[in-house]
Parts: structure tokens; sequence; C-alpha cells
């Protein structure tokens, strides 16, 4: 039996921080003590100041330190797992885009279904990124005209052996008004982007629970004064969801500001869109073929588009926390409590409270990643991130 006590002056729980201790049993938070508590006899690992917070959720990541998400192979899966914990994330969606071919997508769900769910930050399932886009909001992906076909769905249902448990698409698209009920019946999550959808188009989708905006702001119609389109209905449904990368990169800071103004920490998923890229030098990488340049925190193609993100969600609460001013506990809730509450986890993750899993991150005032629990285990402990990284990815070009 694992139980141990990790003792910090600054623990956030959902009532604020606390000096003290959390009693982990069994991967579990079975009690939480005060400082002027008397504490049982056991094992002990000491923060002192650092930060002790829940550890981090992302719902959309396509991979880190050389490792990628759109891999055939289970092993590689569980590397970017292990890799995961070095930015404090406990729990994430291994998120496949920018394939050739629905027997690729199929490939690389049948690989995330097969990996260990809990090698290392534990996998929550496969996010299926695409290829159901607009072509005139494809972002980085390429243009293909895949017609959707719920057929097609059910096969990448089967492929990851039920292990998909999120779909992005336009919902503009032809067969929406299937695929999108179909997905929700088989209690898989659907986000909307990537669209040229108008307001009316994109409401309707979410009144039908489609109601996660995709890196919300990004590739997909603008707000126009007479046509505010699917950034409108994101911004003003009650219900939708809105995923954010805070790089500074892919949105303004003061976008940034707007989407929380209208939709409170509650509605808003702090979210990586990292790339393979993301925690490596800068430099030139060649990826599917591809030209992928690494500048400044920021990943595009030789055109000038971007292709993701350099960085995670880590970075993205040191940006809100230090330059715009946000309490750490809002950004803490949006990167950990929120993605948990949209998965329907929010019972046993998501929070440092009594009876859920110890999933934590200890962080030094810099927003660096010192140590990560997954499930009481503890997954990292400051080694160097060259520890974790994918020795084999460097094909620059």
């Amino acid at each position: 039996m694992q139980e141990y006590l990790i003792i910090s002056k600054r623990i956030l729980t959902p009532n604020g921080f606390l000096a003290g201790a959390l009693h982990i049993q069994n991967g579990i938070i079975v009690n939480i003590y005060q400082e002027e508590d008397e504490l049982p006899d056991l094992p002990m690992y000491g923060y002192r100041t650092q930060m002790v917070l829940p550890g981090i959720i992302d719902l959309h990541t396509h991979g880190l330190l050389g490792w990628a998400a759109a891999s055939f192979d289970a092993e590689k899966i569980e590397k970017l797992a292990q890799a995961e914990c070095c930015v404090g994330v406990t729990a994430f969606q291994p998120s496949i885009a920018d394939l050739e071919t629905m027997e690729d997508y199929d490939r690389c769900l049948h690989a995330i279904g097969k990996a260990n769910p809990i090698s290392g930050a534990r996998i929550l399932g496969a996010h299926m990124e695409g290829p159901y886009f607009h072509p005139d909001h494809k972002g980085c992906d390429l243009a293909r005209n895949i017609t959707p076909s719920l057929d097609a769905m059910k096969a990448a249902i089967e492929a990851s052996d039920h292990h998909l448990t999120y779909v992005a698409l336009a919902p503009e698209l032809q067969n929406m008004d299937t695929i999108i009920p179909y997905l929700l019946k088989a209690q898989i999550r659907v986000g909307i982007g990537h669209s040229d959808a108008t307001f009316a188009q994109a409401w309707q989708a979410i009144e039908m629970g489609a109601n996660i905006g995709i890196h919300t702001g990004n590739a997909m119609r603008a707000i126009h004064q007479r046509e505010i389109g699917i950034s409108g209905a994101l911004l003003l449904h009650p219900d939708a969801y809105c995923e954010l990368i805070c790089d500074f990169h892919h949105l303004a800071p003061e976008y940034i500001q707007l989407v929380l103004k209208m939709k409170g920490k509650e509605r808003v998923l702090m979210m990586s869109d990292a790339t393979e890229m993301s925690g490596l030098n800068e430099g030139i990488y060649r990826i599917r073929g591809r030209k992928m340049i690494v500048k400044e925190g920021k990943v595009q193609l030789e055109d000038g588009t971007i292709a993701g993100s350099s960085s995670y969600v880590l970075a993205g609460m040191k940006n809100l926390v230090q330059k715009l001013n946000l309490p750490i506990e809002d950004v803490s809730y949006m990167a950990s409590m929120s993605p948990a509450n949209v998965m329907g986890i929010q019972a046993h993750k998501g929070s440092l409270e009594v009876g859920k899993d110890a999933d934590i991150m200890v962080l030094d005032d810099d927003f660096n990643c010192m140590v990560t629990y997954v499930e009481g285990t503890c997954r990292y402990q400051g080694e160097p991130l060259s520890d974790y990284t994918n020795h084999t990815f460097f094909n620059q070009a």
C-alpha cells in the first residue's frame, strides 16, 4: 500500500491556497491537513513554499519533445505520455491530424487504443482533429476534400477499440446532421472548428451538443458586423466551451481577455495545441514531408501559416498570471477543472480534494515544473528534458 504526505506552504484547493499537507493513499487524496493539525506518522515529501497545484489536463496536444501523437506505434504514444509529465500534464488526449487518408487515421487510433493508458500521464482517449474541415480554414492541414462519412466514423471508433473520445469537425459540411448525433450518442465529445459556419449553422451544432470551440479564434470564420459566424456563436451560446491557446502567438492577449470576460473561467479550456517540436530548439524540421519552422515560440509552414504551438499549457498559465495578472486560482481552474468537467471526469480529477486522484504538479514561482504525480505515482522529479526527448526525431531540413 502506497501511503505518504505531500507538504507545502502553498497547496491549491477549491477553497484557495493553504499551508498544510495532502494525505495520499493508493493514489487517492484521503485527507487534507492544515498546518496546525497533527500529522500521521507517514513518509513526507516537503516542497516548502513551492506551489502544489492540480495536474494539467490537456485535451488537445499533438506531441512534445519529438514524440508525435500521430504515430502507428503504441510504444511511442507511451513515450509521449511520459514526456507530458515534464510539463505538469497528468492526463491528456493524444490529438491526431494532418494525415493522408482515413486509413492512416485508423492506424493512429489503433495505436492510441493499444497504448498503456497509465505509462505516464493518464491517456484519456484519442482526439481526432479532422479530416472533415472547410478548405478555407484548414490551417496547416492538407486539403483533401474527404467527404464526411458516417461509415468512416464508425470504422474510426472500431479502430480505436472504442477509445475515441473527442472529434473535431466543421459542422456546416454535408452529412453532419447524422454524424454529430451518432458521435454524441456514442459518448464522444464533439468540437467545432476549422470551419466557415455561419452563426445559425454553428448555433444549431451547439444546440445538438457539439459545444466545444476548437482552438477558438483560430482556423474559423471571424466575427463580422453583419454575420458573426461560428466565433460569435461560441461566445454567445451559454453552453459552449472555448478552447484557448494562450501562447500569445495564436491569439492576441486582448482576444483572450474578451473571451474570458464573456465566458468566465468555467467555460474556458486551456490547451496547448502542442506539436512534436514543442520543447525543442529553434530550427527547421521536416514533418511528414513538409518543412516546419520553429522560431520565437511559433511553429510555421514556409508560407507563414501557423502550424501549431511549440509551447505547452504551463507556459500559457505563466502568460496569464504574469502578463495579464489573472489569479492563479482561476488559471489553474481553466487548465484542470474545466477540462475535467467537459470530459465528465470531474468526480475524480481536476482539483485537489478528498476522494479525488492524486494528480499533482509542483511548480516554482516562474512556473517551472519540479515534480509531477499521476494518480499518486511520482512520474517526474525535475530531470533534464533531454531524458524524455526522442533523439531519433531530429530530421532537420
